[in-house]
């Protein structure tokens, strides 16, 4: 009889990883930045679960975890369009939360029915509001390869918001 060897493992533990909306615990790290999730409310609370109480428990802070700011996309919103559902969360938002930077991260609801949030998120700019966006829907990405296409344009919307303000946002 031949002797079967056993293989050790070549990872530690499974991998823990979301579709691209977890860049809401990416916010959360920037000191006085607000996540604000354009998803549905499945989406958002199984990712906040996943990459906090699930790994860790890395816990919340300010708006991260149960306290961010959601749209909660419903069955209107997908036959009837949900930018007024967002503009409504935005507007909300900017009065209740204390923040330097807002970051509204898409979904796959509000992409997939074509939902206009960089013309949203302009308005607010034009407006003064330090607001900026970022396409996370799961068809874009996952946490793993957001930050290539996601921190660049983001940085570069950070620096043109503390220019314009002249006010450090971290």
């Amino acid at each position: 009889m031949t002797e079967i060897k056993k293989k050790k493992p070549s990872v530690i533990s499974d991998v823990r990883y979301a579709c691209a909306v977890g860049a809401t615990n990416t916010v959360v790290a920037i000191k006085g930045a607000v996540p604000i999730a354009n998803c549905s409310p499945g989406c958002q609370l199984k990712t906040t679960a996943m990459l906090t109480f699930e790994n860790g428990f890395q816990g919340s802070v300010a708006a991260g975890g149960g306290n961010m700011p959601s749209a909660n996309a419903t069955e209107n919103d997908v036959v009837f369009g949900g930018i007024k559902t967002l503009d409504l969360l935005l507007k909300s938002s900017l009065k209740i939360y204390d923040g330097d930077l807002f970051v509204v991260l898409t979904g796959c609801t509000g992409e997939l029915i074509g939902d206009n949030v960089p013309d949203l998120v302009s308005k607010y700019q034009q407006a003064g509001y330090p607001v900026v966006y970022a396409s996370t829907a799961v068809s874009r990405a996952t946490i793993f390869t957001v930050t290539r296409w996601w921190l660049m344009p983001l940085s570069i919307n950070l620096l043109a918001i503390t220019t314009a303000k002249n006010k450090k946002v971290w």
